[in-house]
């Protein structure tokens, strides 16, 4: 049995300041626990809600989210519910403990464990400054 077929949740950093790049091949990385603030999506991403989770809602809320323990990375958290098709999809970026939750969003709190990492870069400056 390999890494992922052992149920671990799916990572997606998101570096907000690097050309357009996308590698969906996962590394398998011993991470801390950390915590997560964003917005949550749960379905079977038929209709491309992931993606128009983070065009409508995500990235024009992100500045909500503070403070960030890195303002340039954002994650994509998934996670399958035990006997179902479904999923659940965070967007959100990570803060310290204890951060306000703005309206709308949720926490979410990963333990520290080995997870498979996908990397996608994407230049988003036209949503978050220059």
């Amino acid at each position: 049995m390999n890494d992922l077929e052992l149920g671990y949740d799916l990572l997606y950093p998101l570096n907000l300041f690097q050309e357009e790049n996308s590698k969906m091949e996962p590394k398998m990385v011993n991470l801390p626990a950390f915590q997560v603030i964003g917005i949550r999506y749960t379905g079977k991403n038929q209709n491309n809600g992931i993606p128009k989770l983070w065009d409508q809602e995500v990235l024009p809320r992100c500045d909500e989210i503070q403070p960030k323990i890195n303002p340039e990375i954002m994650y994509g958290l998934c996670d399958m519910a035990d006997n179902s098709d479904e999923f659940e999809y965070i967007g959100g970026s990570q803060v310290p403990p204890g951060t306000e939750i703005p309206a709308g969003m949720v926490s979410k709190s990963i333990p520290a464990n080995k997870y498979a990492v996908f990397y996608h870069l994407r230049m988003l400056l036209k949503y978050h400054g220059p």
